[in-house]
């Protein structure tokens, strides 16, 4: 019990720990976390496209670009219900992210 205050005794430490709020399972998306300039080591030229392709390939997956070169996707509506569609900033975020690194 706490002298200066009897009604209320001092925090015990065997109270249960406060949790914070879980991480989100998808945090957004950031085209600049990291760089794809210091990921490649070789240059394309007309000689080693399947060397260049070896380290393309695991870099765009990993910076979380593959869905628009090698999947295929198409840019998503302009409007939905007469607003800006957000999904659409991203994509054009990675698509130009994608031709300016090539």
């Amino acid at each position: 019990m706490d002298p200066r205050n009897p009604k209320n005794p001092p925090p015990s430490s065997a109270q249960a720990p406060t949790t914070s709020a879980p991480a989100p399972a998808n945090p957004p998306w950031n085209p600049f976390q990291n760089s794809l300039h210091s990921s490649l080591t070789v240059k394309l030229d007309r000689s080693n496209f399947s060397a260049l392709k070896s380290q393309v390939i695991p870099t765009i997956i990993g910076h979380g670009l593959d869905d628009i070169l090698l999947g295929g996707v198409c840019a998503p509506e302009r409007l939905v219900n007469g607003q800006t569609n957000p999904e659409l900033t991203i994509w054009k975020r990675k698509d130009q992210l994608l031709l300016s690194w090539f």
